[in-house]
């Protein structure tokens, strides 16, 4: 009986052993729910941009950018938020907090800026590129820490774009509405329904529009 016994519990545990994997194997390999999953997912986008913003706010700062072989890692660094820089950009391949991340990125259309004025110019020395470089960074410093900016950006956009503020100082109306044009665009190119953009505030930024509109009826005749 007691050998009966010992081979009645061997074959139990034998059993159990074939049994219990099978069932913790098939727990472990349930899907997760779809809410969860897609949590998961924007957690993991969040802390990319953040690892993003943080790596092109090194690479890309004003120090870097003065060497001459740390410009090029900037630039690489920058070429996925490219559509973010465009005048045009399409919704779906360039969305606002992919651009977040890569406003950094800023420093070097500014630069490219000055560059284009230069050679169009022919006649702009590296003196006049240096200062027009510096005032542009000065406008954008005013900007960020205007108070104005800070509490009310659309009302400062307001301001800026005043036909006699135009008249004088353009640059403080493009700066204000940069990232805010495609609320006047159509079709795919508009952005007039995405909250983030606050178009209703920006309204004052079409002033720019307009105006380049008329430029090229001017230049077609």
């Amino acid at each position: 009986d007691g050998v009966k016994g010992a081979t009645a519990t061997s074959d139990l545990v034998a059993a159990s052993a074939i049994l219990i994997p099978d069932l913790v194997v098939k727990d472990a390999s349930a899907a997760p729910p779809e809410d969860v999953k897609e949590n998961k997912d924007k957690n993991t986008v969040k802390d990319n941009n953040k690892l993003i913003a943080k790596e092109l706010a090194d690479v890309c700062s004003e120090v870097q950018l003065s060497k001459g072989s740390s410009r090029s890692a900037c630039i690489s660094a920058c070429q996925p938020g490219s559509c973010c820089f465009e005048e045009k950009y399409v919704m779906d391949s360039c969305r606002p907090k992919l651009c977040q991340a890569y406003q950094a990125c800023q420093i070097l259309h500014v630069q490219n800026e000055v560059s284009n004025d230069k050679t169009n110019s022919n006649v702009m020395t590296d003196f006049e590129a240096q200062q027009k470089l510096e005032k542009e960074q000065e406008e954008q410093s005013e900007l960020l820490n205007s108070g104005l900016y800070e509490e009310n950006p659309g009302e400062y956009a307001t301001e800026a774009c005043l036909p006699d503020v135009i008249a004088t100082n353009i640059s403080k109306c493009k700066k204000a509405c940069k990232h805010h044009m495609c609320c006047f665009d159509n079709g795919l190119n508009s952005c007039s329904k995405d909250p983030i953009k606050q178009c209703k505030a920006y309204e004052s930024c079409e002033i720019l529009k307009r105006k380049k509109n008329k430029n090229r009826i001017f230049l077609r005749g």
